[in-house]
């Protein structure tokens, strides 16, 4: 109930008509005209008036929302300060600037002074994370040349240089060479596919990314919507070199745990939830986060 209050709290303060705003909601309808304290007038998606209060709800004391969207209904630009740090984002959804920042999802890597392999970078929201939260290197992966573009975008336009981050249009896996398609922007949920045409990309192991790059015990964050699982196929010797990882399983934990806990990692995970995903190769999900530390790891 609180969080009803709350949410009703924060449409009052974030619309002048806010009462409208609320009743067209309710009344389901596609677009919805918006009138912000600040004196900006939107036309706005049902979708979007939601995603700018579920923001503005969930900001906290490091986060200052200021969102600035351009005319586009779904996709837009972002602008906020995290840390006291000003950022902006181009998006394809605002839930990614929630679950990183706003909430601050990756907070059990501890990535201060730490070199970092993001597999999964998307548009770049967690690598800039870890970033801006002071890790020493970051290395990302992205497969979809879409959102590698957006990644490539930001880091640009948040003045991340090179000898911070760098960003791979690759993919986890056994190491290869694939085909992807550069037209698909709807990545979310979807698991790696091969295309008979497109751009051809590497796919690459850890232990071909840690003989390459020479991170020094570096943590790991995996979110590839279901590439989690060629973690079976690494040897333990290379896993053992990471300090912490977080993991998004997507089809159960348990063959994962069990390989970390071979490993000798200290394992924890999440409830799982299922889900039906229409876009993916097998739709039946069983979703949740794994967190790994070696016991040594302070």
């Amino acid at each position: 109930m609180n969080f009803y209050i709350e949410s009703f709290k924060r449409y009052r303060k974030n619309y002048v008509n806010y009462f409208s705003v609320m009743y067209n909601l309710r009344k389901n309808k596609s677009i919805i005209k918006v009138k912000l304290r600040d004196g900006q007038i939107h036309n706005w998606s049902n979708w979007k008036v939601k995603m700018y209060n579920a923001i503005t709800l969930k900001a906290h004391s490091n986060v200052n929302i200021d969102v600035n969207s351009n005319d586009d209904l779904i996709a837009g630009t972002i602008k906020f300060t995290y840390k006291k740090r000003p950022l902006v984002f181009s998006v394809d959804e605002w839930t990614d600037i929630i679950e990183v920042f706003i909430e601050e999802g990756y907070k059990f890597l501890d990535v201060e002074n730490e070199n970092v392999i993001d597999i999964g970078t998307n548009i770049g929201d967690s690598t800039i994370y870890f970033a801006v939260s002071n890790a020493k290197r970051v290395l990302g992966l992205e497969p979809y040349p879409h959102s590698y573009s957006i990644a490539l975008k930001n880091l640009e336009q948040n003045d991340i240089g090179k000898e911070k981050v760098i960003l791979l249009n690759a993919g986890y896996g056994e190491d290869g060479l694939i085909k992807v398609k550069m037209d698909v922007t709807n990545t979310h949920g979807t698991n790696l596919k091969s295309s008979n045409e497109g751009t051809e990309i590497r796919t690459i192991s850890l232990k071909t990314l840690l003989k390459e790059y020479d991170y020094e015990s570096p943590v790991l964050k995996m979110d590839c919507e279901g590439c989690e699982y060629n973690l079976l196929k690494e040897d333990n010797d290379t896993l053992k070199k990471f300090k912490r990882m977080q993991i998004e399983y997507h089809y159960g934990y348990e063959k994962l745990k069990e390989k970390l806990e071979n490993c000798g990692f200290d394992v924890t995970f999440t409830k799982p939830v299922q889900i039906y995903n229409k876009d993916a190769s097998n739709p039946n999900m069983v979703i949740g986060q794994i967190y790994a530390k070696l016991p040594n790891d302070s």
